[in-house]
């Protein structure tokens, strides 16, 4: 059994380096408080944040457009949306971009006039990419004094006595680490990694779910796995900016047919929708002869450089694994039903419902990484001292001996397995076959003794979050939103509600 060794104690700590960890650790850090910041890749340079396209929808501050932004938001998410959610996110929105703005991190906005007045409710750094906004972030973090940084470090547990949490168990090259904390924040981001197509970083691995999980936290809507229908595959990988099919371009599948022509918003539909029927064509291209060469060159030159440099090849794309509606349940000021445990970002569930608009996902990191940074520096502010001191070894004994062995193969097997059977399109027998296997590869894992900790602690992770995934897609026997079942293809009002599962 591995032993833990006592490093300190904090107010607050943020687990994660994307852009929600980043605002609640920025946020905690005006008020006085000490923060440590837990990051297995370098902060500002981890997560989805990072690879996004740095794209912010949000409602202008103007009473009736809120009004109509919200029922938009619930319409998107099949009226299963946690409402308290919904509100915060409106209510708080365009405030907390205005401050974002202050900071000067390279983002521009965008405004429209209603009612004779100019309202923002769109920014993006140019050009569309998230590290132009991470990494500055990033930099405004490291002038704090009063944040710490533990970047190469992975959290992997929540400590907690008397439904209280105390700190944070951590690993660093195979040893565990104990850090006491007033106040936690889980900033983890998703689980897009666990699908063998994604547009996520293999650094996520749905951790923020598993020790949710582990804390004895209830999940929700973990059946809502977006898959983004916006990537190409070949000859060049890359997230494309949905607005350009305003502007003409469209996709053709390999019989040279616009399949989304049946549909109103043509390729705008919902992502569910429009991944759906690119699941049931052999192949498809994007085609960009007739979208204006101007707005390219303007909002997606990196598109325009890569469409200028395959000029004459055909240029593929596919759905992938994206986002995830579903995690750790929460209320609006994002504490948890643990003391002193918060939660925002992608690893909180309940705002999206069953589909996510776009450009909500990074909007969702501002509002609600600001309000977990100050409720956690309040909560903390109310504590005078913690228990550190009965936190032992068996804290950690479902944690193996080091070796010599690898899960590589066991999470590329779960990858593959959960595209295939519990991906865009689901049924009960392929998710049947998809349990089993998980099972399987559990037992495998338990019996495993790691070279390298992480590995395997990441890869016990995967399969907690694949459980919960799998679970949820059988319980729910219907189609709502991004989960769709062949064998209930329709919505049923008697659906209209949420699976928690802990």
């Amino acid at each position: 059994m591995l032993q833990i060794m006592n490093i300190g104690i904090t107010d607050v700590a943020v687990i994660g380096g994307g852009l929600a960890a980043m605002y609640a650790a920025l946020e905690a850090s005006n008020y006085d408080k000490s923060v440590v910041i837990i990051s297995k890749k370098p902060v500002g340079r981890s997560g989805a944040s990072v690879i996004s396209k740095s794209v912010h929808r949000f409602p202008p501050d103007h009473l009736k457009e809120k009004l109509s932004y919200k029922n938009k938001i619930i319409e998107a998410g099949r009226y299963i949306n946690n409402r308290d959610l919904v509100d915060t996110f409106v209510e708080h929105a365009s405030q907390k971009m205005d401050n974002i703005e202050k900071l000067k991190v390279g983002l521009n906005f965008k405004e429209k006039l209603i009612d004779g007045k100019n309202h923002k409710y769109f920014a993006a750094c140019k050009p569309k990419m998230g590290k132009h906004l991470t990494i500055p972030l990033s930099n405004i973090i490291k002038t704090k004094d009063n944040i710490n940084i533990m970047e190469g470090y992975m959290a992997v547990q929540i400590v907690i006595e008397r439904d209280t949490v105390c700190g944070i168990l951590i690993e660093n090259k195979n040893r565990l680490y104990f850090l006491g904390a007033k106040a936690v924040v889980i900033a983890t981001g998703g689980g897009g990694y666990n699908y063998i197509q994604t547009s996520n970083t293999n650094d996520l691995t749905g951790d923020g779910y598993a020790m949710a999980l582990r804390a004895g936290l209830p999940l929700i809507d973990m059946e809502f796995i977006q898959f983004y229908p916006y990537r190409t595959v070949y000859p060049f990988q890359h997230d494309i900016f949905p607005d350009i099919f305003s502007h003409g371009a469209k996709y053709l599948n390999e019989k040279g047919e616009r399949f989304m022509d049946k549909y109103p918003k043509k390729e705008l539909e919902n992502r569910d929708i429009l991944s759906r029927e690119m699941f049931f064509q052999k192949e498809i291209y994007l085609n960009i002869e007739d979208c204006d060469k101007d707005f390219m060159k303007e909002e997606c030159d990196d598109l325009y450089d890569n469409y200028l440099k395959y000029k004459g090849e055909q240029i593929k794309v596919s759905p992938v694994a994206h986002f995830m509606m579903g995690g750790v349940k929460i209320n609006a000021d994002t504490s948890t039903d643990v003391r002193g445990l918060f939660c925002c970002g992608e690893v909180a569930g309940g705002l999206h419902g069953a589909n996510r608009l776009a450009g909500h996902a990074l909007t969702e990191t501002v509002v609600f990484g600001h309000i977990a940074g100050e409720e956690s520096a309040h909560y903390a502010g109310s504590k005078t001292k913690i228990s550190v001191n009965f936190v032992k070894e068996e804290t950690a004994n479902w944690v193996p001996n080091i070796g010599e062995e690898s899960p590589t193969n066991i999470k590329n097997i779960l990858r593959r397995n959960m595209w295939e059977s519990a991906g865009i399109v689901r049924n009960e027998d392929d998710l049947q076959r998809a349990k089993d296997k998980v099972e399987e590869l559990e037992q495998q894992i338990k019996n495993l003794k790691p070279l390298k900790l992480r590995d395997w602690i990441e890869c016990q992770n995967m399969i907690q979050t694949s459980k919960m995934i799998i679970d949820s897609c059988i319980l729910r026997k219907e189609s709502r939103g991004a989960h769709y079942r062949s064998d209930f293809p329709e919505e049923d009002i008697n659906w209209q509600r949420n699976i928690i599962i802990n």
